[in-house]
């Protein structure tokens, strides 16, 4: 709500702040969209960050580091960073993170049918 209330020019109500008006280049109202909480209002005037830069780093690790590094960075992230989803990245790169414990586990028991569902 501060966020808001920094950008938002003579709100006169708490509602008035979840109510974003998208502009054009020239200033003409091109949308009024209400928005139900006060995040989604910062998300579509641009004011916060997402996570896609941090799936980005997490893809681009995913290539050259070992599950246990990738894990590292993970924990890293979701600790340090403020990920707005961390479940999502997670389940992005579950099986780039936990491909170790699977081959581990494929090899202590090299009878049974292990997969990455198992894992989850």
């Amino acid at each position: 709500m501060r966020l808001l209330l920094h950008h938002i020019q003579g709100p006169i109500s708490f509602e008035d702040l979840k109510t974003v008006i998208v502009r054009d280049d020239d200033g003409d109202i091109l949308e009024i969209k209400p928005c139900s909480t006060y995040t989604e209002a910062c998300q579509v005037l641009g004011l916060l960050e997402d996570d896609s830069h941090w799936y980005h780093v997490m893809e681009e690790a995913a290539v050259s580091q070992s599950p246990a590094q990738l894990r590292i960075l993970f924990a890293l992230l979701v600790a340090v960073c403020g990920l707005n989803k961390p479940i999502t990245l997670w389940e992005n790169h579950k099986e780039d993170m936990t491909e170790d414990f699977l081959h581990q586990a494929r090899r202590n028991n090299p009878t049974e049918i292990l997969n990455t569902v198992m894992l989850s």
